[in-house]
């Protein structure tokens, strides 16, 4: 089963980067070793980015605007228009 990190049982929301460390900590893994993909850019995105974690800003209808795209820039946030764009960003090669 994996593992699930509720805000209100914990006691923290995003953006808070508390959560995205609990869920990294419940799933095993190092902050910098995991990826979080979100569409919303401030709660997800840079939260997790803040957290040490991998964000990815996924903006399928193309509506970032130049500012959005500046502070998910500045966060070292990706920004990505549809899922098939997010293979190359956590290392898989297409066969």
């Amino acid at each position: 089963m994996s593992p699930v990190v509720a805000s209100g049982e914990f006691g923290a929301a995003k953006p808070d980067p508390r959560i995205f460390t609990a869920a990294c900590e419940a799933a095993g893994v190092a902050a910098a070793e995991a990826m979080y993909v979100g569409d919303r850019l401030r709660t997800d995105v840079i939260g997790a980015c803040r957290a040490g974690l991998v964000g990815v800003w996924i903006d399928r209808l193309h509506t970032a605007t130049i500012a959005e795209r500046t502070e998910a820039s500045a966060a070292a946030a990706h920004v990505i228009h549809s899922l098939g764009e997010l293979p190359p960003l956590a290392g898989v090669q297409n066969s």
